[in-house]
């Protein structure tokens, strides 16, 4: 697993931390490594420890003012935020799927805990499913 950064160590020029309100990608060009690297947000959020179902996050399209909640009992968020869509993809009324122009938040364990012995591993197999909602 790799290292687990605190959002208020995030290097962000805009001061803001993740969990602050804000539009998503407005810090997308950040001079950060991991979003160098990713060229976009690809990275998995560690949540805060609860027990149960926990909200993991909080979308509001202001145009809209719809909502999307998101609520795990797993202990991480991966986001992905479109970042190798080459705009070859036409969709519902021809609008071209562009880089960046989609969001993905997925539940999850740790990336990449089975190879720390010491991290928590939410071990599997076809006749023990994956405790998730």
């Amino acid at each position: 697993m790799g290292a687990i950064l605190v959002s208020l160590e995030i290097p962000y020029k805009s001061g803001k931390v993740f969990g602050t309100p804000m539009v998503i990608g407005d810090r997308i060009e950040e001079d950060f490594g991991p979003l160098k690297l990713a060229d976009g947000y690809d990275h998995a959020w560690v949540l805060k420890k609860g027990t149960g179902m926990c909200l993991a996050a909080h979308l509001k399209d202001p145009k809209s003012e719809r909502v999307l909640e998101i609520s795990t009992n797993q202990p991480a968020t991966q986001s992905c935020t479109g970042n190798f869509l080459k705009s070859a993809i036409t969709g519902k009324k021809g609008l071209v799927y562009a880089k960046r122009t989609a969001l993905c938040l997925e539940t999850e364990g740790f990336p990449d805990v089975p190879n720390h012995p010491t991290s928590r591993c939410p071990c599997f197999a076809p006749a023990k499913p994956i405790p998730t909602q």
